[in-house]
Order: C-alpha cells, then structure tokens, then sequence
C-alpha cells in the first residue's frame, strides 16, 4: 500500500485550478480534484450553462486532465451531477445536465477528476 501525497496531488492540480479560474472567478479548490464556486455569473458572461461547462471541460482537457462539470444548488448535489455526466468523447457533449434555472441565483458548480 502506496501513502498518499497530498503535496503532489495539489501540484498536478495546479494546471486544472488555474485553467478553470480563467473562466470563472471565485473558485474554491475543496481539494486537490475538486472545484467549486457560484456558477450563475459565469454562465451569464460566457452566453449560458452549457458553452461554460464546455469552455470548462476544453480547458481542463487542454492541460491534460479529464473533467466532469455538475451544476446544483450546493456542493454536494453539484458534485452528484457531475458523477452521472460521463467523462465525454472528444467532440460531444451531453447538453441535458445543466439545469435551465442555473443561471438564476448562486448555485455551486464542480469540476475534477475525482469528483
């Protein structure tokens, strides 16, 4: 049995953290695998939910990590949504999963690899 490395995790995470954070501010890193924060300005400014989650899975993948985005009204049900949205295809995107109302109001949006 292998001890975790908390300090490397948090390293490789670096890359995701910051490519998530040029699309969409006040993020929190939960831990190394896991970011949340406020989705709704983001999908305002980004022209909706669903071009701001794509934005956000291109840019992760982009630095090399998997990614799963899930949109809820707190961390737990977001992290819940971005379990049952599979890890996609190059060049698909499963469109159904962002809540038509998650533009309105604060909600908690997750990313990672862990989720």
């Amino acid at each position: 049995m292998f001890e975790r490395d908390t300090d490397a995790e948090a390293t490789a995470f670096e890359p995701v953290a910051d490519a998530v954070g040029a699309l969409a501010a006040h993020l929190e890193v939960v831990r190394p695998g896991l970011l949340a924060g406020a989705a709704a300005g983001a999908a305002r400014f980004h022209g909706g939910g669903d071009v701001l989650a794509e934005r956000i899975v291109d840019a992760v993948e982009a630095v090399g990590h998997p990614c799963r985005v899930g949109v809820a009204d707190g961390l737990f049900a977001a992290q819940l949504a971005a379990r049952i949205v599979p890890v996609r295809a190059p060049g698909s995107w499963p469109r159904t999963r962002w809540p038509s109302s998650a533009t309105a109001g604060w909600r908690a949006c997750c990313c990672g690899w862990g989720s």
